[in-house]
């Protein structure tokens, strides 16, 4: 294809995007981060091992240190230290 069959193309895509107005933004859904703003320091959960890495997310994005230990072969402790 030439560059004026692309730009037409690209022209036809354009005309057919439909543009909303008035639709609302819908807020992350970080699953841990309401569990980590209402911890203090020294307030600990069990979680599931596979979400370790989120929790460490988290807390980083939200600022907090935590800790964390393997309790059994399926779940971690997680606790807020600063």
């Amino acid at each position: 294809m030439n560059a004026i069959a692309i730009s037409e193309q690209q022209e036809r895509l354009m005309d057919e995007i439909n543009i909303d107005k008035g639709i609302a933004l819908p807020a992350h859904k970080y699953k841990w981060a309401d569990v980590f703003r209402r911890m203090e320091v020294g307030d600990s959960f069990v979680a599931p091992r596979t979400s370790q890495s989120a929790c460490l997310l988290v807390a980083r994005r939200n600022r907090m240190k935590i800790a964390t230990r393997k309790i059994s072969a399926t779940q971690l402790r997680v606790w807020r230290i600063a």
